[in-house]
C-alpha cells in the first residue's frame, strides 16, 4: 500500500459518510487554503470528525488529496458518458459537438478545484488516475466511432479516439490556466468541434 492510499475503504453507511465528509472537506480546503497550507487538523475540524477518526481512514493529507483526485475524475467521466448517451443514435457530427460540450461541462463542474489540482499539486497518484480516465474515455469514443464507421475517414479508430480525447483535454487545460473565461464560450466549443470534425474527415 502506498502512502497515497487510504488505510481502509468503509463498508457501512456511517463509515462511508465519515469518509466522504473528509474528502469533501479536503476539496473545500484545497480551494480555500491551497495544498501547502492545508493541514489534517483543519481537515478534521472542517469535516466534523476527530483527528483520530481521520487517521483511521487516511495516513496523511496526501492520501486524502489522492482520493479527491479520484472522485473528481469519476465525476468528470460521468458527465462525459452522460453527454454521449444522449446522442447514442445520432450522426457523427452531433456526437462530436456533444463530446466537446460534455468535456467543457466536466471542466466547468468544479473549476476552482480543477485549477488547484493542476497548478499546486505534487505527483500524488493523479497521473495514474488521469491515465485511467483517458483510457476509459478513449474506449467510449472508439465504440462511438465504430458505430459510425462509414462517416470516419481515419482508418485507425483507436488512434482517432485518442486524438479526440487528448485534443479536447489539451485545449481545455490551456484555457483553464491562461484564459479561464473562455471556458464559457460557445465560440471556443464550436472551434474545437470543427477541429475534430475536420480531422475525422466529417462534413457538418
Amino acid at each position: 500500500m502506498s502512502s497515497y492510499t487510504p488505510r481502509k475503504k468503509p463498508t457501512q453507511a456511517r463509515s462511508r459518510a465519515t469518509f466522504e465528509a473528509i474528502i469533501e472537506a479536503g476539496a473545500q480546503l484545497l480551494v480555500e487554503d491551497g495544498f501547502h497550507n492545508m493541514t489534517t487538523n483543519a481537515l478534521a475540524e472542517r469535516a466534523g470528525v476527530s483527528i483520530g477518526s481521520l487517521y483511521q481512514y487516511f495516513p496523511n493529507k496526501e492520501s486524502i488529496v489522492a482520493s479527491i483526485i479520484e472522485r473528481f475524475a469519476d465525476r468528470q467521466f460521468e458527465i462525459l458518458a452522460g453527454g454521449l448517451q444522449e446522442v447514442i443514435t445520432a450522426p457523427l457530427a452531433e456526437v462530436v459537438h456533444h463530446l466537446v460540450a460534455a468535456m467543457f461541462e466536466a471542466k466547468q463542474a468544479e473549476p476552482e478545484l480543477n485549477r488547484v489540482l493542476v497548478e499546486q499539486l505534487p505527483p500524488i497518484g493523479q497521473l495514474d488516475v488521469m491515465r485511467d480516465w483517458t483510457e476509459r474515455a478513449c474506449h467510449l469514443l472508439e465504440m462511438a466511432l465504430e458505430a459510425r464507421r462509414d462517416e470516419v475517414e481515419v482508418e485507425d479508430l483507436e488512434m482517432a479516439a485518442f486524438m479526440m480525447v487528448t485534443s479536447c483535454h489539451g485545449i481545455m487545460h490551456s484555457t483553464l490556466l491562461d484564459r479561464p473565461k473562455l471556458l464559457d464560450s460557445e465560440v471556443l466549443r464550436e472551434h474545437t468541434a470543427r477541429l475534430i470534425l475536420r480531422y475525422l474527415g466529417c462534413q457538418e
